[in-house]
């Protein structure tokens, strides 16, 4: 089982139950060194920044599932998945972050962890999930 550190779409249940045909065992956890963007595209995104903290979640998440996160983070191209510690339940573990690799153009700091997702999970799941398994990436999908 693997740990991965999320701060945007990826908390959200309705999402994961769309992507992964399941909700995901999530605690809450904060990285440590970080902050968090947006960029002008609208896409969040996270910098290595000394005292500072992202909060977001850990999921526990199968190595097939993590598959379809990386296609999903457009890995390697838009992001990369990096090793990183969080701070879960008073304890440091190890987890997977995606960072933004490609140019993000402008942006500005994110600081209310309730903002990072202005999305309508309703209308994302319908529009940009069901393109991503309907098109993208339907080899996750057909049995």
């Amino acid at each position: 089982m693997n740990h991965l550190f999320v701060y945007g779409t990826l908390k959200s249940k309705k999402v994961q139950i769309e992507l992964f045909g399941k909700e995901l065992k999530t605690k809450k956890a904060e990285l440590l060194g970080y902050s968090l963007y947006e960029a002008e595209d609208g896409f969040y995104f996270i910098k290595e920044q000394k005292d500072k903290k992202v909060k977001g979640y850990v999921l526990e998440i199968n190595d097939y599932d993590l598959k379809i996160c990386d296609a999903f983070e457009m890995c390697p191209d838009m992001y990369q998945r990096k090793e990183v510690t969080a701070v879960l339940d008073g304890k440091t573990i190890n987890t997977f972050v995606y960072i933004r690799v490609d140019d993000v153009g402008n942006y500005i700091p994110v600081e209310n962890f309730d903002s990072y997702c202005k999305f309508d999970e309703d209308e994302f799941i319908a529009t940009e999930i069901k393109e991503f398994k309907e098109k993208e990436h339907p080899e996750f999908y057909t049995k």
